[in-house]
């Protein structure tokens, strides 16, 4: 990989974890991006190189998620029930649409971006009226236990379809439907979605790690691409500290 490559994947994984720690929405679509580029040299079986993104989309998402919780328990902003009520149904179904996405062919490339795109608009509106809804509405004092575990465990189950099926991380789910449905805060939906999103995208990961492609890269496991994915990881890893830093001290956020 030329040093140029190396930097660009740097510079996403920079900007990508900002999105994650500050937007909670895990940074999964600025991976997807360059993802798609990237592991067209190298691979072009349209259903194997649908997995070498989703696998290493989620895998970086993983880290941008785990910083940005070290943040958030430091802030005591942490949201420990999220990972029980909402990361774990968001585990379960997104392993087993994981599952099948890897063990056969009917997940291509065609497919996964007419998904990706149309999840991506939909959640954008969304997200845009929600931050609205909530800044009328939102009650910063209602406690997470206050509110009916059922309803998290829904927003948890969609997340889990999403996010396998796209690898843009649950939170681009979470995060509206907790606003807009619960009336909680904005800022408050993105400490639950960053908090549960660990969950999925650690067991998503093994998954896609333990599994053997069809086609083989240099210094991989499984579909995680090491040479690609470890400059990415890097830039998470500083900047979603920082937008969780800066979406901590937004005024009204």
């Amino acid at each position: 990989m030329s040093s140029a490559l190396w930097f660009i994947l740097f510079g996403l994984g920079l900007v990508g974890g900002f999105l994650a720690g500050l937007l909670g929405i895990g940074g999964g679509l600025i991976y997807i991006i360059i993802l798609q580029y990237v592991f067209k040299e190298y691979v072009q079986d349209t259903y194997e190189i649908t997995r070498f993104i989703l696998a290493n989309s989620i895998f970086a998402t993983l880290f941008a998620s785990l910083s940005s919780i070290v943040r958030q328990i430091k802030q005591k902003t942490f949201y420990g029930s999220a990972l029980l009520w909402v990361g774990v149904p968001s585990a379960i179904v997104s392993m087993s649409i994981s599952y099948f996405i890897q063990q056969s062919n009917w997940y291509d490339k065609r497919t996964f971006l007419v998904v990706f795109s149309a999840i991506l608009v939909l959640t954008i509106v969304k997200t845009l009226k929600a931050a609205r809804h909530t800044q009328k509405k939102a009650d910063e004092n209602k406690v997470f236990t206050e509110l009916a575990y059922w309803k998290y465990a829904l927003t948890g189950c969609i997340a889990g379809i999403v996010s396998p099926l796209t690898g843009l991380g649950g939170g681009i789910v979470i995060v509206p439907m907790l606003s807009t449905l619960f009336n909680l805060s904005v800022k408050r939906a993105v400490n639950i979605s960053v908090s549960s999103i660990i969950v999925s995208a650690f067991f998503n990961t093994l998954v896609y790690m333990y599994s053997s492609p069809a086609i083989e890269i240099s210094m991989h496991t499984g579909y995680i691409a090491w040479g690609i994915v470890l400059p990415m990881i890097l830039g998470v890893l500083i900047a979603s500290y920082l937008g969780t830093m800066i979406a901590y001290k937004l005024e009204g956020y």
